[in-house]
């Protein structure tokens, strides 16, 4: 019985020991599978980390194309404007020079109808008759070029207007088509964050 009671110490000793060496195997595969896991959560975070980045520079190149596309869209309402202060002045100058261009004719036509005859037989030579035939031929093809060149100019400038309404109107679409993505990009970026935050 001496002998057992220290084998029995002994046995006690070792069973405790092992024990104690089951234990510490069991710490050391926790912090193992919590060190595994630290380095999952650290290159997960490094990856949302990195695509929070991609998704800032996108949200800048976003803006900056947005910005640019504004102040485009501002310089063509300007140019609109000018453009039609410039048509509505060469309305105005093609309606006058119409008016001017009338009353002349108006006023050869009476002048004709009255005395044509007169201006006929007036004549003191065939040259003179051909003469004054020619001038007042100048004067209705003058006439003539002037309205021409008017309409010519006004048809140019609401062409002009036409083209710029229709490259704003682009722009805009295509602005409207950026701030959705930014409204996008900014979605996901805060999606992003919540998703760094939870981690």
């Amino acid at each position: 019985m001496l002998l057992s009671a220290p084998f029995a110490l002994c046995e006690e000793a070792c069973a405790q020991k092992r024990r104690n060496a089951d234990s510490l195997q069991d710490v050391a595969d926790k912090i193992k599978q919590r060190k595994d896991k630290l380095k999952q959560v650290q290159k997960e975070e490094a990856e949302v980390i990195s695509r929070l980045n991609e998704i800032e520079k996108r949200l800048l190149k976003e803006s900056r194309e947005y910005n640019d596309i504004a102040a485009e869209i501002s310089r063509l309402q300007d140019d609109i404007r000018t453009v039609r202060i410039n048509m509505k002045a060469l309305e105005q100058e093609s309606g006058e020079q119409e008016q001017v261009v009338q009353q002349r004719l108006s006023a050869l036509y009476k002048y004709y109808r009255r005395s044509g005859l007169r201006i006929l037989l007036s004549s003191q030579s065939y040259n003179d008759l051909v003469r004054t035939e020619q001038a007042l031929a100048q004067i209705v093809e003058r006439d003539h070029d002037l309205l021409s060149r008017t309409l010519t100019r006004l048809k140019k400038q609401r062409r002009y207007e036409s083209d710029l309404q229709e490259r704003r109107t682009q722009l805009v679409a295509a602005r409207d088509r950026i701030a959705e993505k930014r409204d996008q990009i900014k979605d996901t970026k805060q999606q992003r964050s919540s998703h760094l935050n939870r981690i």
